[in-house]
């Protein structure tokens, strides 16, 4: 079994799905032959490609990465995790924590 992400022109992740082959190449063939679009192999242990795909990720051909959503404009990535950060960490004394972009900093979740 293998698994693919489909991607649009842009690199962003649409859709993940598993093939029954047992050969990568033959999924690969059939979502092709049967879906058209571009796939990309992922690896669920994050062996290759930095990390397993998930819908709303994006592939950056460069760096053969799956890269995590930028969920804040703010927020900045990582060029060793490839992931995207907060420009300021999170706070480490056990609370819960939500992001406000607008003041750009952590705000504590009340109880």
């Amino acid at each position: 079994m293998a698994n693919f992400a489909e991607i649009d022109e842009n690199g962003l992740v649409l859709r993940v799905v598993r093939t029954n082959d047992s050969l990568p190449e033959k999924g690969l063939e059939w979502l092709e032959k049967n879906f058209g679009g571009t796939w990309i192999e992922t690896f669920e242990d994050g062996s290759q490609r930095v990390r397993f795909a998930s819908k709303g990720f994006s592939y950056d051909s460069d760096r053969d990465a799956f890269i995590t959503p930028k969920y804040f404009d703010s927020w900045i990535l990582n060029e060793e995790t490839l992931s995207y950060e907060a420009p300021v960490p999170y706070p480490e004394d056990g609370k819960d924590y939500d992001w406000d972009e607008e003041d750009q900093t952590w705000v504590e979740i009340p109880d």
